[in-house]
């Protein structure tokens, strides 16, 4: 069981080649790796493993992913995500009320504000800004994919060679690497 810190696409291949035996967590999002497409069984049909999860599997070559959703996570993210875009918006507006009273000077100074605080929110990609063309006024507004994120919400996926394990025993298998990690911490600080 490896930790997900380990867990990169190189690695994978790697322990492939080696014909390692492994279970990981992707440190990748569920968006990018294309398996709920994959996966043609609607959410509403996953196995319920209990702890207000659902899970799936798909088996691609000498990988078995098993993707969990988790639908108290999936409340937690769309919950984060709307505050950051609170006060983002907020704060953008407070950059728009400073250049109405004169306090920024320049477009540099209007775009450093902006980019600050799209990133300070990680909605660089998600927001899209376009300055006036007189004065330093701008306009904001959010890209359409943002507002359909939710639908990647509250999604895990693990990897592993071990095609027996089935999908609850594999999260199982996983949360023991927590207790596994806290019991080597206790012995190298005892050491």
């Amino acid at each position: 069981v490896v930790d997900r810190g380990m867990a990169t696409w190189k690695n994978l291949n790697y322990m492939d080649r080696k014909k390692e035996r492994y279970l990981v967590a992707l440190r990748a999002g569920i968006k990018g790796t294309g398996l709920l497409e994959e996966i043609r069984i609607p959410k509403e049909e996953w196995v319920d493993v209990g702890d207000k999860q659902a899970v799936a599997s798909v088996i691609k070559g000498r990988r078995k992913y098993v993707v969990v959703w988790n639908s108290e996570v999936a409340e937690t993210n769309k919950k984060e995500r709307e505050s950051r875009i609170c006060r983002a918006e907020e704060e953008l507006k407070s950059v728009l009320e400073s250049i109405e009273k004169g306090k920024i000077e320049s477009r540099t100074e209007r775009d450093e504000k902006i980019g600050h605080i799209k990133r300070k929110y990680g909605v660089t990609k998600s927001l899209i800004t376009k300055g006036n063309r007189k004065g330093f006024g701008f306009t904001f507004e959010w890209k359409k994919a943002f507002a359909k994120a939710d639908k990647y919400d509250g999604y895990q996926v693990f990897v592993t060679t071990e095609f027996d394990l089935s999908e609850k025993e594999v999260i199982e298998s996983y949360r023991i690497r927590d207790q596994i990690e806290k019991a080597i911490r206790t012995l190298k600080s005892v050491l």
